[in-house]
């Protein structure tokens, strides 16, 4: 990693040096559930997660003017909506003249509402009675970057049970080797969805790679470019110097979190009790470095970091952050200086609308997109692995015409005929690709739990497997999450294969439906 001063992985017991204060608010809820109530909803309503002070404006409207509607509607109320543009940068180059991505309004309590907690979507249900024009208007919802097992927005408790933690030993009974089958159950795959996140089906464990690292050729002039938007990356052996790059800039600027503190690839347990136990997302941007870098060695890899160790990323933080790469893929395009060419973008993450039939849905994320798309770079993103056809987006947003493909990945067994029964499945699904007990690239993390059993001979320290030691730097993992980078890989090395990112914009996106198009009848 050529602009990293890193020393690697880093004991989880550590908490990275964050006190308890630090490691109580990063554990703390971002946002809050939306439970429509149980009664028939003419406008089909669904459970989303969002932040509860805060509604989006997407471009397409004023926002003088839907700010001056919403005051004047809710002036007796007490509500108060303050702007804040999501992007503060100087736009002097290929988009001039172009407003921000999304501007956020921030809900304030003032007069008669003082001391009450804002609710957004309490704003809009009643903004909608009183005939506000709420075109372009949103909530800013919560994404998670999640494999299998791990995505905690999954139900009306945004944790998912009373303990996000689920077990105190990943092998899941307080013995793993009670029974004939090492699992602790007679048959482990009964639990169905459940199976695949346990070690030994898929879940996240330690493994052993013996081969040579991908190879990668020498003094290449041009390197397709894969971008990753995620967890960031760590140190690997397989990152030598040039492969993965963390640390990517508009006009000089970090696009994305660049708190090493708080860097979930560095630092694997930062969130709740001093227990070791590594954190659900930590690593995620690392596995996914390492897949698209077997896919696809010759691959320049920008790992941005958006995520946290829990595989949070609020909506318009991710909006900021996209608006910035369309900037500097526009500029690349129209050949100016300050651009960054991207052949691919991969995001293994997404969140569920509480109105997706709604053609104004998260208008915002999409037209920036779109606009990314628009300059020639193929996007692919996670389809979600909750085993639904409910839309989840940004996988499920409609491409456009004149645009690279914007493309949505389940996952599949590693048969390579069956999709995994996690997997979301659905007409929006584009292409499936195998997901499960996919191995790849881990930080080199050695968490809290410790080997059943120690018994040392003949100078040899000789212990069973610690199920938490990853210091070997390989793992095996599952999830829609991995099935997106294999496909990312593979259509960069496709399209280097074509010429790469020669030519104008329109000769790159013609290169991509052409690849996308011959990948829908082959078995990742």
């Amino acid at each position: 990693m050529d602009d990293d001063k890193r020393t690697g992985g880093q004991a989880a017991g550590s908490g990275g040096g964050a006190s308890w204060e630090e490691r109580e608010r990063a554990i703390k809820p971002l946002g809050v559930v939306l439970q429509p109530p149980a009664m028939p909803d003419e406008n089909a309503v669904f459970p989303t997660v969002y932040i509860p002070d805060r509604l989006l404006v997407a471009p397409t409207r004023n926002v003088d003017e839907v700010m001056r509607d919403l005051d004047d509607a809710f002036r007796s109320a007490g509500w108060r909506f303050r702007p804040h543009p999501v992007v503060a940068i100087d736009r002097r180059g290929a988009r001039r003249g172009r407003a921000a991505a999304v501007t956020r309004l921030q809900v304030l309590a003032e007069g008669a509402a003082a001391g009450s907690a804002p609710d957004a979507w309490a704003v809009l249900q009643s903004a909608a009675r009183q005939g506000v024009n709420l075109d372009g208007v949103s909530l800013d919802h919560l994404l998670t970057v999640a494999p299998i097992g791990m995505n905690p927005f999954t139900s009306t408790n945004p944790f998912g049970s009373t303990n996000p933690f689920t077990s105190t030993n990943p092998f899941t009974s307080t013995n793993p080797f009670t029974s004939t089958n090492p699992f602790g159950s007679t048959n482990p795959a009964s639990a169905g969805l459940g199976a695949y996140a346990l070690p030994g089906f898929g879940g996240r464990q330690a493994v052993t790679w013996v081969g040579a690292a991908p190879t990668r050729a020498a003094d290449r002039t041009h390197r397709p470019v894969v971008m990753i938007v995620d967890t960031g990356c760590a140190p690997h052996p397989w990152f030598t110097p040039g492969v993965v790059r963390t640390r990517v800039e508009l006009d000089g600027v970090p696009i994305g979190r660049d708190d090493d503190g708080r860097d979930p690839e560095l630092n694997p347990d930062l969130v709740g009790p001093l227990d070791g136990q590594i954190d659900p997302v930590s690593g995620h941007g690392t596995f996914l470095a390492g897949i698209v870098h077997q896919a696809c060695p010759d691959a320049d890899i920008l790992a941005l970091r958006i995520a946290d160790s829990l595989g949070r990323v609020v909506e318009s933080d991710l909006i900021d952050a996209m608006d910035k790469i369309a900037e500097l893929v526009t500029r690349d395009a129209a050949g100016e200086a300050g651009g960054q060419r991207i052949d691919v973008l991969n995001l293994s993450l997404g969140y569920y609308h509480e109105t997706p039939a709604d053609v104004l849905y998260s208008a915002g994320l999409r037209l920036v997109l779109l606009e990314i798309a628009a300059a020639g770079t193929t996007i692919v993103c996670s389809a979600g692995n909750d085993a639904t056809d409910r839309p989840m987006f940004p996988a499920a947003f409609p491409g456009e015409g004149g645009c690279a493909p914007l493309i949505a990945v389940g996952a599949k067994n590693p048969n390579r005929k069956t999709v995994a029964l996690f997997s979301n499945t659905a007409p929006w699904v584009d292409l499936y690709a195998r997901g499960v007990s996919v191995l790849s690239t881990f930080p080199a993390f050695d968490g809290g739990a410790q080997a059943v059993t120690r018994h040392d001979a003949h100078g040899q320290r000789r212990e069973s497997l610690d199920p938490d030691d990853f210091t070997g730097g390989f793992a095996v993992w599952s999830g829609t999450s991995f099935a997106a980078p294999l496909v990312a890989g593979t259509i960069a090395a496709r399209l280097d294969d074509l010429g790469g990112g020669e030519g104008d914009a329109a000769a790159r996106i013609a290169r991509a439906l052409s690849v996308v198009e011959g990948l829908r009848a082959e078995e990742l």
